[in-house]
């Protein structure tokens, strides 16, 4: 889909629009309602610090919480 809005409208306004959404997007710090469980439930089990809610997560934020996981699953096996 990027890819098609790079060919249509050039790459560098496709780079400036999502810049400025990305940093015109305001977090309120409160998940979604129907989030609200799992999120509360992900951090109490330490996979998360739910600092951030709803905004985009980084590659490297997924990866430490998909470690994190997988951790936690480990220690519940012995």
């Amino acid at each position: 889909m990027l890819q098609e809005l790079s060919n249509k409208y050039g790459e560098e306004n496709v780079k400036k629009a999502l810049t400025r959404l990305i940093e015109t997007f305001v977090d309120d710090g409160e998940p979604s309602g129907w989030a609200v469980e799992e999120v509360e439930e992900a951090k109490d089990l330490g996979l998360t610090d739910a600092s951030r809610p709803e905004m985009f997560t980084t590659r490297q934020e997924t990866m430490i919480m998909c470690l994190r996981t997988y951790k936690k699953l480990k220690e519940e096996e012995k």
